[in-house]
């Protein structure tokens, strides 16, 4: 004796093994991740007169941030840091100022005018707290499509984000990405 199921019931019965399939790998992710995961949001705006980068940390309850280095070198637009009149960069300056935070600042190392890294240190930098901080940058290049005092994204690609993570256990993780032109970029790190 044979047996055929319609294309409707087959079809339906595909759904409902595809849908069970991905509900319990996604159960299975979200687990992993929320016991694992260390990860940072970094965002750069273009403002003026004050440049602003911001960093959420994203990670799960156990991770905390313990320093942020953003280090300029290697960005397209040949960038720095314009903190004193008449030095590296063009026109306007503005030195480092700490905007807003909820997480705790052990200290900055401020760059000086001219200077390519500034470095973060926190005390405590938990999960969901935030920490925003303004300065200037200026581009060096000879032909600036918004000027030497704006920066595109295009110009702060390359722009590298460095942060090393602290669990409740005592574990250290330590991450680096790149900004992209869209102003952004996401640090990730999976317990393996």
């Amino acid at each position: 004796m044979k047996y055929s199921l319609s294309g409707q019931v087959k079809l339906s019965m595909a759904l409902v093994v595809i849908g069970t399939a991905n509900l319990t790998m996604a159960s299975i992710t979200d687990k992993t991740d929320a016991r694992c995961e260390a990860a940072l949001t970094a965002k750069f705006t273009e403002s003026a007169p004050r440049d602003r980068f911001s960093f959420v940390n994203t990670s799960s309850a156990a991770w905390s941030v313990k320093n942020i280095t953003v280090e300029l070198a290697s960005a397209k637009g040949n960038l720095v840091f314009d903190t004193q009149r008449g030095g590296a960069g063009v026109e306007v300056f503005q030195p480092y100022r700490l905007e807003s935070t909820s997480a705790e600042v052990a200290d900055v190392q401020i760059p000086d005018d001219g200077g390519q890294t500034i470095t973060i240190r926190f005390d405590k930098f938990p999960a969901g707290a935030d920490y925003v901080f303004s300065i200037d940058i200026d581009d060096q290049l000879t032909d600036s499509s918004l000027g030497n005092i704006r920066v595109t994204g295009g110009e702060l690609t390359g722009t590298t984000v460095m942060a090393e993570f602290v669990s409740d256990t005592g574990a250290r993780e330590t991450q680096t990405a790149s900004f992209k032109a869209d102003y952004k970029t996401n640090l990730m790190a999976a317990c393996t």
